[in-house]
């Protein structure tokens, strides 16, 4: 069985293709894939807002964060009175009998 074996070069030797793509690139080409990245992200972004569905789940979403937003309020607005006459009363004891 002979076995044909694959002579070991070095990084230098192999040139560019070891390398990133980005490298061998000129920056006037990095500058058109980017323009056409930001126009198909664009395109992609437009068709997203005209959906039906999107804006039924944001909408949804919007007004259920809302919600609870304003049920957290409220809790910590009660929770803030009961500490608040909870103190009341202990202050109220104190000033009657004195501490101990």
């Amino acid at each position: 069985m002979n076995v044909q074996r694959i002579p070991h070069t070095s990084i230098s030797e192999r040139g560019t293709e070891g390398q990133q793509a980005s490298s061998r690139n000129p920056p006037a080409r990095r500058r058109q894939q980017r323009a056409i990245w930001a126009g198909v992200e664009l395109a992609t972004a437009v068709h997203a807002l005209r959906d039906r569905r999107l804006q039924v789940t944001v909408i949804t979403w919007a007004v259920g964060l809302a919600a609870l937003a304003g049920l957290a309020r409220e809790n910590r607005n009660r929770t803030f009175a009961r500490l608040a006459a909870w103190d009341r009363r202990l202050s109220e004891r104190y000033s009657r009998t004195g501490p101990g």
